[in-house]
Parts: structure tokens; C-alpha cells; sequence
């Protein structure tokens, strides 16, 4: 008896601790070759009559000769949702057929699946997927997915895939609108640009089949939020409601900027053009730089334009500072020949703040400098001007070294060979030689500018000047002619004038011409300084004077896609780059161009060369030069809370990087299903898939049979025990 009572008590407990296992996700794998097979039919819109019935023929084979092995066969047809399953296919094409959507039947089907079985899928389709992610979902299910490619139809289609708008702009700014269409035929479009329901551009375009972009150039001149929507318009495109798309962005106050220059009349092309624009400008002189934080409350942007750095004060600095680290403020600084190593920047505070180092380290290969000296020795000249002018060149010719050459010619009516052009090592005879330059006759320019372009011509050396001093000239002349020949020998020329006089003009083009300077003086005594500072900015190999395009670095920013080929400049100051900065152009010698980093809460940007005609004429008439800064100033001014601006109606991410054939390959690829499969093969040797198997119910079924044998057990005891009871008490 005690053991049939041990006996029940184990079932008991063994009954119980089943029963809590039962609750446990307990599961193990089994291969099993698939029991169930869901055919999924495309029927949307894309399917042509003629493909729904091939889809009707090749359907009833696979399910005849599914019909031979014991696996369920279902279908379930789909367009933009799914069906329910069927035993037969109809090929009837449902009210919503607009959308292409084959990942809502794969999940259709994948409930239907017990977790203990095994099943395969089996797609027919065009692979135009147009909403969802089929590939998303048959990764997360690991189902096998075998497809039957169909031809895509034959009626032209057209679609808007992708909107870009900037997330904010301010009013009348110019920025792009970019706009990515798909077609599956060659075709005519017209695509119509609205605001706030007003079109305010419209272009015709010829489609062919694929991907095709447009970028609508564009300003507002509301304030607030703009709802800005492309519509595509074409005769042969069957479905119109995929053919617009809407997104809002930002419209905010013009940018307020303040430009820091010592010359005003320099930028006038760039200002002009910024103020055409819609923004606020304002042009003071680094003196008076407010050195109060809160006088820049109503700055957006600080814009230095080719200033030295000893111009700013070290209270005027710390306003600048505290400008973009601590009030979010941009400043943007560009540079020319007072800035950067010119401008004194090494070592300096305003440099700590830049994105750019001013001490670079020069070129191996970087040649010398051949510089020819011309001295007027007019009868106007004698005296003071004529001494002070000999006493600058010798000033001048110290600054040189053994590599440079060096040529002097004094001039009148007729030019004389003083010095001929010969290394620049300062000998006895050849002071001697500046000496002995006496006062002569009239004064003509002409032969002597061309007696130095033949001393030069042959000189195989980076940098060729001429320095020309004078007290000005009576005759008039032509001075195109001679900024062409003195281009073609790649040589620059700056003139000195040490008085004011009628032809100050010419002189001033020219010189500016051949991409030197013009200098004007009305004290004498200056004039050996003028010579030194010009022969030292010569020789200085941190200003490249030569024409060259810049090359755009990875894909930083879109704006590098404005131009088909970027505008050349005609100089830049060499710099170099520092560690954290971010570089978005370069020159040929791989030094910045456009550099840019965040400091504090603000940002600085650099832009190595100038905004000026001497260094970027061809940057300043190009006609997307406004957007090229408008985007340059979006970057730099602190953003909004946005990051993108919101798309109306559908994602920005439309478009999947396959479809049609190549999209099927790959669904049958990832899931190791068949591509192409013929029905006859399909079902024969059918692979063995790996199934979860559930072990609930035998743990449920297993306490069941132990509950029910200890309670018989128990019963069996109690009525043994009941009849030994009643034999001892009949004893």
C-alpha cells in the first residue's frame, strides 16, 4: 500500500512541474519538407491583361502538380493589400490596384502558417514594388521565396520619387528645389513647381526610362511656413496620383551681415549681388568694430574681407569671439594679399579661431622670382622723387635671395638697360649702376613696360612682376593691348604713382589687368616702403596669382553639384588645414579653398580666396554664384529644430535600389527559394526547411495522462484500503 501512496504522489508532482513547463517557450528545430505552399499573384495595376492569364495558366500547373504530394497549395492574390487565401486563382484586378505591394501578402501568409510546419512561398509578380519593403520582411521571416518573373507592362508610367528642399531659407534667397522622377518609357513631362498653391515655375522635360533629376532654381518672398509641391504632368501615364509630391520648409527673415574691409569699393559686385537678394548689409571699417558683445545682437554673419589680423583690437577680438562661441553667431573670413601670412595671422588670436593655419609649410619644388625694377627718370622726377626711387629699389632688391632674378631699366622717352636681369645678389657695380640714373627728358611707359617683358620672356621661373614708378603720364594709350601680351608670358605688373594725375585710370587698369596692383602716394617718402611691401608680397610664396579650378572634395555638400565645371580663380593664399576642420573645396595643390568648423555654438568658415574681381571675377558673374553662397550661409548659421524639411503624401524613400528582374533575383536570392521554377521540377524532391517546433502541447498533453493515472492510482488505493478496512472489521 505505501508504495502504490509513493507511487501517486510522484505522478502528482511530475503532473505539476509538466504543466508549469508547458508555460515556458520551450522549442527545438526539425527539418520537414513543406507541408503548406501560398502562391501570391500579383494583380495590380502594372499587370497587363495578357500577363493576368499567364499568371491564371501557370498557377493551375503548379497546382495540379501539387496535387500529387501531400502539400496544401493556396493562394492569395494581392495589389496594394492582400486577399484571402483561395483554392483557385481569378484574375480580376481589384479596385485599389494602384499600388504594388507583395510584402502585405508574404505577412497574409505568415500567420497562416502553424509554427510546427514548414512552408515555401511562391511569388508572381512584374517586380515593380511600389509601397513596402518585401526584401525587410523575407529577411525578418526566413521563409524560402521562389519567384516567376512577369514582363513589365506595356503602359507608360511616370512617378515623382524624391523631393529636397532646404528644412529653411530666408525670404528671397535663392535655393534649390530637387526633384527625382522614374519613367518606364521614353517620354514627354512637364513639371510644374507651386507655392502655397500658386505656380512659380514650370519646365518641360524628355524622359527616359529610369531615374531622371531636375532642380528648380527658386526664392520666396513669403514669411513663415511655405508648402512647396511639384506636379508631373504627361499624355501617355496611367497613373496620375503618384505624380505629386509636397513638402514644407521654413521661410525666415533676410541674414543680417556685417562686412569687416578695408576698401568698400572692392566688394561692391559681391555686396550688390548679396543685396539683389534680399539680405541685410551693412560695410564698416575694422576700426569700428563694435567692442561690445551686445552690439551684434541683431548680426547674423561677421564677414572679414582681406584684413590683416593686427587691424582687430584685442577687445574688438574678444567681441568677435564671444560672437560665435557663446551667441551662435558665423563668421565667415576670405582671404586676399593683406590676409593670412600677409596679414600677419601666425601666431595670432584671430587666426586660434580659424579653420586654417597661415604657416604652412612651403613646397619642395617652388621656384623663385624674377622681379624687373622700372624707374621713370623724367625731367618731372628730379630731384627728391628721382632719390627716393633709387633708394626703394636698392631696399627692395635685399628682400631677394640667390634664386630670384633681378633687372632694373630706367625710362624717359626711351628705356635704358640699367641692371640686366642677373641673380639678385647685391654687388658694388650694381649700386653703382642705380646711382648713376640721372633725371632726362619726357615720359613714355610703353617701350619700357616691353623692354622688361623681353628681359623676362625667357626666364623659366614661377613668378614673373615688373614694378613700375611714375608721376604719371600726359599721353593717353590703350592699355588692353598690353595686358594681353603681358598675360601671355604669365607676367604680372603694380605701378606706383607718386602724384595725382590724369591717366591715373589706364594705369589702374592695367595693372589690375595683368593681376597686379595699383599703388598711389602723394608723399615721396613713401615710396621706399611701397617697393618693399610690394616686392615682399611678390616673393612671399603664400599668394599663388595664377589661373586655376578648383576641385571639389567627396560629396560634402550639394552645392558642389551646381556647376557643371567650378569657375576658375585667378589667385588664392596658401594655407593648410587643421586637424578638426572640415575641407569642401581645394586648389590643384590640394591646399583649402573652402574650409568650415563649428566652434562653440557658432561656426567659421574660410574662403582662401578673395570676393573681389582681382582674384574671382569669373566666381562673381557666374549666375549660381547667389546660391552657392546662400548654401554656404545656410551651413554656417546656426539651423533650426528640424533637420529636414517635412515631405506631404509620400516618403522620400520611394524608389528601391532594384525592380523588375533584378529585384525578383534578389528576393529569391536572400531566402534561398528558386528563380524562374518549373512546376514539374518544383515539386519533386521537395529540400527539407529547418522548423521551430513548439513543445507545448506534448508538455500539456503529458500532464493531462499524469493527472488522469494518479488519479486512478489514488482511486485504486483508497478502495484497496476501503476493502481491507472491511475484512478486518468482518474478522
Amino acid at each position: 500500500m505505501k508504495k502504490i501512496h509513493l507511487i501517486t504522489r510522484i505522478l502528482f508532482v511530475a503532473a505539476f512541474l509538466m504543466l508549469g513547463l508547458a508555460f515556458l517557450p520551450f522549442t527545438y528545430s526539425r527539418n520537414r519538407s513543406a507541408k503548406i505552399i501560398f502562391c501570391l499573384a500579383d494583380v495590380s495595376r502594372s499587370i497587363s491583361t495578357d500577363n493576368l492569364n499567364r499568371e491564371e495558366e501557370i498557377i493551375n500547373r503548379f497546382r495540379r502538380q501539387s496535387q500529387t504530394t501531400d502539400a496544401i497549395f493556396k493562394i492569395i492574390s494581392f495589389a496594394e493589400t492582400p486577399s484571402h487565401p483561395q483554392r483557385t486563382f481569378s484574375p480580376v484586378r481589384p479596385k485599389n490596384a494602384d499600388f504594388t505591394a507583395p510584402e502585405t501578402a508574404l505577412l497574409a501568409a505568415a500567420k497562416l502558417i502553424p509554427s510546427d510546419t514548414a512552408a515555401e512561398m511562391l511569388l508572381l509578380s512584374d517586380g515593380a514594388e511600389n509601397k513596402g519593403d518585401l526584401c525587410h520582411s523575407a529577411r525578418q521571416l526566413r521563409i524560402p521565396i521562389s519567384v516567376v518573373p512577369l514582363s513589365r507592362s506595356s503602359e507608360s508610367e511616370i512617378s515623382i520619387n524624391q523631393l529636397n528642399i532646404p528644412p529653411s531659407v530666408c525670404q528671397q534667397e535663392p535655393f534649390r528645389v530637387d526633384v527625382t522622377l522614374h519613367s518606364n518609357v521614353h517620354t514627354d513631362a512637364r513639371l510644374t513647381l507651386f507655392e502655397n498653391g500658386k505656380p512659380i515655375d514650370s519646365t518641360n522635360l524628355n524622359l527616359n526610362p529610369g531615374k531622371t533629376s531636375y532642380s528648380f532654381l527658386c526664392r520666396s518672398e513669403t514669411i513663415g511656413k511655405s508648402l512647396l509641391t511639384v506636379v508631373a504632368e504627361s499624355k501617355n501615364d496611367s497613373n496620375e496620383e503618384n505624380n505629386i509630391l509636397s513638402a514644407i520648409t521654413e521661410i525666415r527673415l533676410p541674414l543680417r551681415i556685417l562686412f569687416l574691409t578695408l576698401d568698400p569699393s572692392e566688394l561692391t559686385p559681391f555686396v550688390e549681388r548679396l543685396k539683389r537678394y534680399g539680405r541685410t548689409v551693412s560695410i564698416i571699417h575694422p576700426d569700428v568694430f563694435p567692442k561690445d558683445p551686445d552690439s551684434l545682437k541683431n548680426v547674423d554673419i561677421v564677414f572679414l574681407s582681406d584684413i590683416p589680423a593686427t587691424t582687430l583690437s584685442k577687445p574688438q577680438f574678444r567681441t568677435l569671439d564671444d560672437f560665435v562661441r557663446n551667441r551662435g553667431g558665423a563668421l565667415f573670413l576670405s582671404g586676399g594679399i593683406r590676409s593670412f601670412a600677409s596679414g600677419e595671422y601666425p601666431g595670432s588670436d584671430l587666426e586660434s579661431i580659424l579653420p586654417v593655419r597661415s604657416d604652412y609649410t612651403p613646397d619642395r619644388n617652388e621656384g623663385g622670382t624674377a622681379i624687373c625694377f622700372l624707374i621713370d627718370r623724367s625731367g618731372s622726377m628730379k630731384g627728391e622723387k628721382l632719390s627716393f626711387a633709387k633708394s626703394a629699389v636698392t631696399e627692395a632688391m635685399t628682400l631677394l635671395s640667390g634664386k630670384d632674378r633681378v633687372g632694373i631699366i630706367a625710362f624717359d622717352q626711351n628705356p635704358e638697360v640699367v641692371v640686366p636681369l642677373q641673380r639678385a645678389l647685391i654687388t658694388p657695380t650694381m649700386r653703382d649702376a642705380v646711382d648713376t640714373v640721372t633725371s632726362g627728358g619726357g615720359t613714355n611707359i610703353i617701350p619700357a613696360i616691353q623692354e622688361a617683358e623681353k628681359l623676362l620672356g625667357g626666364v623659366r621661373l614661377e613668378r614673373k612682376h615688373i614694378i613700375l614708378l611714375s608721376d604719371g603720364i600726359s599721353s593717353s594709350f590703350n592699355p588692353k593691348e598690353l595686358i594681353d601680351d603681358l598675360r601671355g608670358e604669365k607676367i604680372t605688373l603694380s605701378i606706383v604713382l607718386s602724384q595725382e594725375s590724369p591717366q591715373e585710370y589706364p594705369l589702374r587698369l592695367l595693372a589690375e589687368g595683368t593681376g597686379g596692383i595699383f599703388y598711389r602716394s602723394n608723399d615721396p617718402a613713401l615710396i621706399p616702403r611701397l617697393f618693399i611691401n610690394e616686392t615682399e608680397r611678390i616673393h612671399r610664396s603664400s599668394i599663388e596669382e595664377t589661373e586655376c579650378v578648383p576641385n571639389p572634395v567627396g560629396e560634402n555638400e550639394n552645392f558642389l553639384t551646381l556647376f557643371s565645371i567650378l569657375p576658375t580663380l585667378k589667385g588664392y593664399v596658401r594655407t593648410e588645414a587643421k586637424s578638426d576642420s572640415e575641407i569642401l573645396l581645394t586648389m590643384p595643390d590640394n591646399r583649402p579653398l573652402l574650409a568650415h568648423w563649428r566652434l562653440g555654438l557658432g561656426s567659421v568658415t574660410v574662403w582662401t580666396s578673395d570676393i573681389t574681381p582681382r582674384w574671382s571675377a569669373d566666381w562673381l558673374s557666374d549666375e549660381k554664384t547667389p546660391v552657392f553662397w546662400s548654401i554656404l550661409f545656410r551651413h554656417a548659421v546656426k539651423p533650426l529644430t528640424s533637420s529636414a524639411a517635412p515631405i506631404i503624401g509620400r516618403s522620400q524613400e520611394t524608389e528601391l535600389p532594384l525592380n523588375g528582374t533584378d529585384f525578383l533575383k534578389r528576393i529569391a536570392d536572400i531566402t534561398g527559394g528558386e528563380f524562374n521554377p518549373i512546376p514539374e521540377e518544383f515539386f519533386k524532391n521537395r529540400p527539407k526547411f529547418s522548423v521551430r517546433i513548439c513543445t507545448r502541447r506534448f508538455f500539456l498533453f503529458g500532464a493531462f495522462f499524469l493527472f488522469l493515472t494518479g488519479s486512478l492510482a489514488a482511486r485504486f488505493f483508497r478502495n484497496c484500503r476501503t476493502a481491507a478496512v472491511s475484512q478486518l472489521s468482518d474478522s
